[in-house]
């Protein structure tokens, strides 16, 4: 993720520069304005604090599964959620109401398979508005987390940050 943002940032630099590089018809160079120089500086802010709010929810996310923490899980999804989930045999997306109505005996599997999250990382993300997409390789150990999988979550944003939307991790 660090190195997407310094990426970004750089190009942005770049793209200011020749800007205001740019010849103007009397062989001068053109002025940029500072104004456009803060806009561009703020939507790169906000596209950072964005992708810091949404690794946090995902941190929130891998502790809550680790803790078990039921309340801590439910906090991180937004009350429209669906989640891709083995319940009684099937899986398939459920309503966050029935994922949350099944948790209990999923915690109880994951605890007797000792089954944890050991790290997970964001190797795809991406931000439009409000909407935001996330690939994530994550390893563990045993049960459904044995070795590195790779799952999806769709993230929206709201008055309490960012929530996940659905979730196929």
């Amino acid at each position: 993720m660090r190195k997407w943002m310094i990426g970004t940032i750089c190009a942005a630099m770049a793209l200011c520069g020749a800007a205001r590089a740019l010849a103007m018809p009397d062989g001068g160079a053109a002025p940029m304005p500072d104004k456009a120089v803060e806009i561009a500086d703020a939507g790169q802010r906000t596209r950072a604090e964005d992708m810091t709010l949404i690794l946090t929810t995902l941190e929130r996310y891998a502790k809550a599964v680790n803790d078990r923490d039921l309340p801590g899980l439910l906090a991180v999804y937004d009350p429209r959620a669906s989640v891709n989930a083995t319940i009684g045999g099937a899986k398939r997306f459920y309503s966050l109401e029935d994922y949350a109505r099944a948790l209990p005996a999923k915690f109880k599997e994951w605890d007797e398979a000792r089954a944890r999250i050991q790290a997970f990382e964001v190797v795809g993300l991406n931000v439009a508005g409000e909407r935001a997409e996330v690939v994530v390789k994550a390893k563990g150990s045993r049960y459904f987390l044995s070795g590195t999988l790779e799952g999806r979550a769709t993230l929206v944003k709201s008055g309490q940050g960012w929530m996940i939307l659905q979730d196929d991790l």
